[in-house]
């Protein structure tokens, strides 16, 4: 643990690498908000670092970390990231958002759709990941002939 911060707690207080982790990714989220995306991502490295216990923490520095790396278009980068937010919790669906994202900026605009479908099916009240996919489908309308499951989600939705 960084020492810097157990100077700043008073004496017989102990805090763990996973409530420094936080610490970071507060920080982090703070930076995003004003696109401050290398920022934000130094802040996630640093909590990562950490190798914090709580899963929840992992999920959303790797998961927060990939924002990140999409907004600077480095979408394989941001793709690894996802996969690890993934690993970690494979129903939490803002990292399948992310990857979503990261697929479509390398041109996999199948992957992208399949990864907006469990994104919405985790979630159905998020209209984030259902206005992206009926975006990506109207810009290419024949991914929904390619992929039976995009197909299938999509009258799911449009039955809504």
């Amino acid at each position: 643990m960084h020492t810097a911060h157990r100077t700043l707690l008073p004496q017989g207080i102990s805090i763990t690498n996973s409530e420094v982790a936080n610490v970071y990714l507060a920080r982090g989220e703070v930076a995003e908000t004003e696109e401050q995306w290398g920022f934000a991502l130094e802040n996630y490295g640093i909590g990562l670092s950490l190798l914090p216990k709580d899963t929840k923490t992992r999920y959303f520095l790797f998961n927060n970390a990939a924002h990140c790396l999409n907004a600077l278009e480095l979408y394989s980068e941001g793709e690894s990231y996802c996969r690890r937010a993934i690993d970690i919790n494979p129903t939490r669906p803002e990292a399948y958002g992310n990857l979503a994202v990261s697929r479509h900026g390398q041109g996999n605009l199948r992957g992208s759709a399949l990864c907006l479908v469990e994104a919405i099916k985790i979630n159905p009240s998020d209209e984030r990941p259902v206005r992206l996919l009926k975006q990506l489908l109207t810009d290419h309308p024949t991914l929904s002939l390619q992929c039976s499951q995009i197909a299938c989600e999509l009258e799911v939705i449009e039955g809504r």
